[in-house]
């Protein structure tokens, strides 16, 4: 299977169509600046790693085992 052969995009040739990706670009310029879900979080918004002390580190976690009604 041939992928369809590419031309360059000649943007003088299309200058209406120019406007309308400056429009699109700035209409997703103002959607990502007022989504906070793209805000950069400061260094300290972040959690830090909690330390794990040296007698959990070897330590496993512990099951019970199933016992059976008495």
């Amino acid at each position: 299977m041939k992928l369809p052969r590419l031309m360059d995009f000649d943007e003088t040739a299309y200058p209406e169509l120019l406007a309308i990706f400056a429009e699109i670009d700035s209409a997703i310029a103002a959607m990502v600046v007022s989504d906070p879900g793209f805000q950069a979080r400061g260094s300290n918004a972040r959690r830090s790693r909690q330390a794990v002390s040296a007698a959990k580190i070897g330590q496993r976690k512990r099951r019970a085992a199933p016992r059976a009604a008495a």
